[in-house]
C-alpha cells in the first residue's frame, strides 16, 4: 500500500510507461483505482500543474470511467 508521496513517486513512471508502448496496460488499472478511490485524500501532495496533467490524462484515456474527472 503506498501513502500519497508514493503514489506520487511511482505515478509518473506508470504514465510515462503507459504512452510509451503498446504492451499490455492493464497494472495502470491499479493506479486508475487508486486515483478514483483516494483523489481527495492524494491530492494535495500534487501541485497545480500535476493535477491539471492528471484530470487531462483521465479525461482523454479512462473518460466516463473515472468520477474524479467530474471534480476537476
Amino acid at each position: 500500500y503506498l501513502s500519497s508521496e508514493g503514489f506520487k513517486f511511482f505515478l509518473p513512471a506508470a504514465l510515462y510507461y503507459f504512452l510509451s508502448t503498446d504492451e499490455n496496460k492493464t497494472y495502470m488499472d491499479s493506479f486508475i483505482f487508486r486515483l478514483n478511490s483516494q483523489w481527495e485524500k492524494d491530492q494535495h501532495v500534487f501541485d497545480d500543474d500535476q493535477k491539471s496533467f492528471i484530470l487531462t490524462f483521465v479525461r482523454d484515456h479512462y473518460s466516463g470511467l473515472v468520477s474524479l474527472i467530474s471534480n476537476p
